[in-house]
């Protein structure tokens, strides 16, 4: 455990996607903004069985904070 991460869930990958739909032929945007869902990975820790047993409860979570830290 690194000083300062007390609670903190080490995330090995995150990948989240955005488009922009535009019209072929002018260029200008023909829709909104379409996200995809965000998926994290992580090593299985204690963490893990609470997070799934949320996830297979169709639980929706309050808050969550991803940061990017550098190991530098």
């Amino acid at each position: 455990m690194v000083y300062g991460r007390l609670g903190a869930i080490e995330l090995k990958a995150v990948a989240h996607h955005l488009s922009i739909p535009v019209s072929g032929n002018t260029g200008r945007l023909t829709g909104t903004r379409v996200h995809t869902p965000i998926a994290v990975q992580k090593e299985f820790d204690k963490t893990t069985p609470v997070l799934f047993r949320a996830l297979c409860e169709n639980q929706t979570l309050k808050s969550a904070t991803i940061k990017n830290v550098s190991n530098r």
